[in-house]
């Protein structure tokens, strides 16, 4: 009796997990299914928050390079290809900086990639740097979006896209757009009184990712520490930038949250700079927004430099 009562509950239970696996079969998976929810995705962290921003309610915004992650080292996984499915947008910043969107678009039917840039006044890559022959990227620098001016522009961009995927909100996200462009122009003002005092002031900096910054803020980055995002430098680039810390006088060089800096101490002390950090892609702890993020990079610049300038 107690051997036939246990067949009966083995079996019970073999039919509950087949029926299980059945169901879980048949279910709607949340993303392909997502019915007229218009969604899109963007490559980096201040894209990603300005989409959000504008589209807040009206559009499901993914992002692509999780915080903490470089563009610049960035690969796919097929969770992270499957996470972004449905998306009707991939809003990129292109001039090389992510162009491996390309290589995974066709698995994402329906979607279209919307490059930024339009009406962005793009700069010369290493135009602001003393090794501009030394870079990884294409002809224009790619980091615009460090430019509180430059990123007005790509706001109307992502604003005039949604408008086209969603005309009926198009007056939301005009307001929005206004509104949020505002708040750039605003802390444009702000970040340029702060850096009044370091006018002029030569820096470090880990890759070559602040020549707008830098132009805006009339510093001088005299070299990178990295001839390109992610690659090691060698002994006769770093003597190079060696002889120019000597000549500019530099005495602070920045590292980034997002790169490896592990060869940055030893080369601080043999140079006699000291090493502060600035955030070029954001969404860390402080840095949850964009705003956060480039108010950060003041106070950051601010900070470091002030001792040697007043």
């Amino acid at each position: 009796m107690q051997r036939r009562m246990f067949r009966l509950l083995v079996v019970a239970g073999f039919s509950m997990l087949a029926v299980f696996v059945w169901w879980m079969q048949v279910q709607p998976d949340p993303v392909a299914d997502a019915g007229d929810e218009i969604r899109v995705a963007a490559t980096i962290f201040p894209l990603y928050d300005v989409a959000r921003v504008v589209g807040a309610g009206e559009i499901d915004v993914q992002l692509i390079v999780p915080p903490g992650a470089s563009p610049h080292t960035f690969t796919f996984t097929p969770q992270g290809v499957r996470a972004i499915q449905g998306s009707q947008v991939i809003f990129a910043v292109g001039q090389g900086l992510d162009t491996w969107i390309a290589d995974v678009q066709s698995s994402i039917p329906g979607s279209r990639v919307v490059t930024v840039d339009r009406n962005v006044q793009l700069r010369h890559m290493g135009e602001d740097s003393e090794h501009e022959d030394e870079h990884g990227h294409g002809e224009y620098d790619p980091h615009y979006y460090l430019s509180l001016v430059q990123m007005q522009e790509v706001t109307r961009t992502i604003a005039a896209t949604f408008k086209e995927l969603k005309p009926e909100s198009s007056a939301l996200f005009e307001a929005r757009a206004t509104a949020y462009v505002a708040e750039l122009q605003a802390l444009h003002r702000e970040t340029a009184d702060t850096l009044a005092p370091l006018k002029g002031a030569s820096i470090i900096t880990l890759h070559d990712a602040w020549g707008y910054y830098a132009h805006e803020y009339d510093l001088h980055i005299t070299g990178t520490f990295e001839p390109a995002a992610g690659e090691e430098p060698t002994p006769q680039y770093l003597s190079r930038l060696r002889a120019a810390i000597r000549l500019d006088g530099v005495k602070v060089l920045f590292g980034e949250p997002q790169l490896s800096g592990a060869a940055l101490e030893s080369f601080a002390r043999d140079t006699n700079v000291t090493i502060a950090q600035l955030d070029p892609e954001g969404g860390l702890p402080g840095r949850e927004t964009y705003l956060a993020q480039m108010r950060y990079n003041a106070q950051a610049l601010d900070r470091a430099l002030a001792p040697y300038v007043r």
